[in-house]
């Protein structure tokens, strides 16, 4: 199963897209700023060097910079 991750700042274009998706019957799911930090998360510990220590404002960045 392939997913797609669409971002928008336009509430009218998010609700039109549900609204096609649900008519065409894909699935989809809105995220929260919660869901968003999760995957920013997850992204940044596949990408970290085990090797390495990194200060906690380095992460925080990290995690900003993959949500938007």
């Amino acid at each position: 199963m392939d997913a797609i991750l669409v971002s928008s700042d336009n509430k009218g274009d998010t609700d039109l897209l549900l609204k096609l998706l649900r008519k065409m019957g894909l699935k989809s799911k809105v995220l929260s700023e919660e869901d968003k930090e999760d995957y920013g998360l997850v992204a940044a510990m596949l990408e970290a060097d085990r090797n390495e220590t990194v200060n906690e404002s380095n992460i925080f960045e990290k995690l900003k910079q993959k949500c938007e």
